[in-house]
């Protein structure tokens, strides 16, 4: 089977799969009978499908952030003793806006960017300062006491997959 042929086979299974929930749904499901008996007549079983692929979309965008800028400095690159690499670095996002007097305003944000494993590594060797990416990661934050004992806390974004925007980076 050719790859045009498995995509419609998928579809058409997922849009039999669609079709048996809604026009098979029964009355006599077990979900019918907690509806208030208004909502009983003008249930649509399309509606309850639709809230809950709207369920698991959200499910997926928990947690989710997605990033285009430039980055502050190079990537700082550091063994763990557990053998893991991990790589340290900035990005500066920019957003212009209109104030209300009609001044274009320009104003920059820092974000601290932590990369694991391999992504540490292709981070440290591609990455340079000043070059233009999109990231995508999910937001952690956490706390660290320093030597003079206070406690410091730190929100980051751990990354998950990062796209080069610049045209071609120097070796």
């Amino acid at each position: 089977m050719g790859f045009t042929n498995s995509l419609i086979y998928k579809k058409i299974s997922e849009y039999k799969r669609i079709q048996s929930f809604i026009f098979g749904f029964k009355r006599n499901h077990p979900f019918f009978f907690r509806l208030k008996p208004k909502d009983r007549d003008n249930f649509n079983p399309l509606i309850l499908y639709i809230n809950i692929l709207k369920i698991k979309t959200m499910n997926v965008l928990r947690n989710s952030v997605r990033l285009i800028g430039h980055l502050g400095d190079n990537p700082k690159m550091r063994k763990l003793d557990s053998e893991k690499s991990m790589a340290n670095f900035s990005l500066a996002t920019n957003e212009s806006y209109r104030d209300h007097d009609g001044n274009n305003k320009s104003e920059t944000t820092w974000h601290k960017l932590v990369a694991w494993g391999k992504q540490a590594e292709i981070t440290e060797k591609y990455l340079k300062k000043g070059t233009e990416i999109a990231v995508e990661g999910k937001l952690t934050n956490r706390s660290y006491e320093d030597k003079n004992g206070e406690t410091h806390f730190v929100s980051e974004i751990v990354v998950n997959s990062i796209l080069v925007l610049d045209k071609k980076t120097e070796e």
